[in-house]
């Protein structure tokens, strides 16, 4: 969706942090999901400023960890860079009405190849990979005293995982309900599988930061002559800190190369597996709930609600439920 603001906003942006002086050479509006993201070149900084704003509009079907999240992304690039971490340099976040009406993020622009176009095989594609695996393991690492967001209202902060799984879950499948997406069967299920499962949850005693959305298109590359370098972690806007397994619930991203450097993780143990499979029943709901009512996307919705239901009759059955 193209929800481009006026030029006279983003200029406003650009003069709070190089002065009235600056000359900006160029604007470009670089999409967005939930946030509208500007790439601005000007002759103060070489590579340029990408700006995030949030979106004047709260859309129906919107969580509300999605509505006010950069507040929470500035803090998670803090923490990556105290940390080691390659992610982007943070130039300014602004709370709304401060500068312009809509909050906002500014970081340094960097140079990037998608890293989808590396193939993990390859000497320099594999070794990449390998120090993406190492570098989500020390974003593992970070921990913090609360479980759940970080928000400039420390709204979302719990004090276990479990409650915050509950708190999420209970939102998740209320918005699904104003939608009328399943049926009381399906919500108690899911209920009472995570109800069923606290033990497994209160494993996780400690809350590490979780990127949450570790997808490819997060992970920026370059590439120089014939040397790969990896350059960031990026889109912390849905970080989360409570278990790190729930990175690795996808694993097509992470083939042999990245465990290499990732090392071990309690993925394996009893309670770490079905936890995974928890997540990614919950995943699971998140996604064919955006496929159907943000996109329309029939197919992808009833693809998602056939492996969801599969996987939660699985799980009941060997609980000794009934389906």
């Amino acid at each position: 969706m193209d929800r481009r603001v006026p030029k006279t906003e983003i200029r406003k942006i650009i003069a709070d942090i190089c002065g009235n002086q600056v000359n900006i050479t160029n604007i470009s509006f670089i999409g967005g999901y939930a946030n509208s993201n500007y790439l601005v070149k000007t002759d103060a900084e070489n590579d340029g400023f990408v700006i995030k704003l949030v979106e004047p509009l709260e859309f129906k079907s919107w969580l509300r960890f999605e509505k006010s999240s950069l507040s929470g992304e500035a803090y998670c690039y803090k923490l990556l860079r105290e940390h080691g971490i390659p992610t982007l340099e943070v130039i300014k976040y602004s709370p709304p009405g401060e500068i312009i009406n809509q909050e906002y993020l500014v970081t340094k622009y960097i140079p990037y190849i998608p890293f989808t176009s590396m193939l993990p095989n390859e000497d320099c594609g594999e070794k990449c990979y390998e120090v993406y695996g190492y570098y989500v393991k020390k974003m593992h690492q970070i921990q913090v005293e609360k479980f759940g967001w970080k928000r400039e209202d420390n709204w979302g902060e719990y004090s276990s995982w479990y409650d915050f799984v509950c708190a999420y879950t209970k939102e998740l499948l209320n918005k699904t309900r104003e939608y009328s997406l399943y049926d009381e069967h399906f919500y108690c299920c899911v209920n009472e599988i995570i109800r069923q499962n606290k033990e497994a949850f209160d494993k996780v005693v400690t809350a590490h930061m979780v990127h949450w959305d570790l997808g490819f298109g997060n992970v920026l590359v370059n590439k120089n002559e014939k040397e790969l370098s990896f350059e960031a972690i990026i889109d912390m806007g849905r970080c989360i800190f409570g278990d790190p397994l729930w990175d690795l619930v996808d694993l097509s991203y992470k083939p042999a190369a990245f465990w290499k450097g990732y090392g071990c993780s309690s993925k394996d143990t009893v309670d770490g597996i079905m936890r995974l499979k928890i997540y990614s029943i919950i995943d699971g709901i998140f996604d064919a709930y955006i496929s159907l009512v943000r996109f329309d996307n029939k197919e992808r919705y009833v693809r998602e609600n056939e492996r969801i239901i599969s996987s939660i009759n699985a799980i009941l059955t060997d609980m000794g439920l009934k389906p």
